[in-house]
């Protein structure tokens, strides 16, 4: 079982900042299938690098 709990990703550039995720929680149990989409530049490949 994967659990992931209120996931927040934030850019920060000089002038300003980019939230990618805010606050995002994902359960994936035995079994199941899933996937995530989105436009390009959505912050799809994000969550895989969050702390």
């Amino acid at each position: 079982m994967i659990h992931l709990e209120k996931i927040t990703k934030i850019f920060r550039q000089a002038d300003k900042d980019t939230k990618a995720l805010d606050n995002v929680s994902i359960h994936i149990h035995p079994g199941q299938i899933f996937g995530i989409i989105g436009m390009s530049g959505a912050g799809k490949g994000k969550e895989k690098g969050c702390r």
